[in-house]
């Protein structure tokens, strides 16, 4: 077997196991093939700090309770309520809205700091 028939037959082996769609292209002047997937993946861009994480669940019109916000981001409650701290002392307005019938406040951002875009940490 040559190297080249060795590589296709790995090549076949990995799109067989897998399931990968793939198209095979030679390049010029190598004589080997290259495999090139098909499928596509789609990632959405999720903020990358936990601050701009913050931002953005703060930004809904309801807003996150504490314990909401705790778990989504994976802090202890102190470490939640020190950052709605710093956000208003970076310059956001913070609204308290008082829970039903005995339930948690919720927090949500009232106002963005001056220049700022939404959804973004300083």
């Amino acid at each position: 077997m040559t190297e080249t028939s060795m590589t296709e037959t790995s090549l076949e082996t990995i799109v067989e196991t897998t399931g990968e769609i793939t198209e095979r292209r030679s390049r010029p002047g190598t004589g080997g093939t290259r495999s090139r997937s098909k499928t596509a993946t789609v990632r959405t861009r999720s903020p990358k700090t936990k601050t701009a994480q913050l931002i953005k669940l703060l930004s809904t019109k309801t807003g996150k309770d504490l314990a909401s916000l705790s778990a989504a981001l994976g802090w202890q409650p102190h470490s939640t309520r020190a950052a709605l701290s710093r956000l208003r002392k970076a310059g956001y307005e913070l609204a308290r809205l008082e829970g039903r019938a005995g339930g948690a406040a919720r927090y949500r951002i009232a106002r963005q700091p001056a220049g700022q875009p939404a959804g973004e940490a300083k």
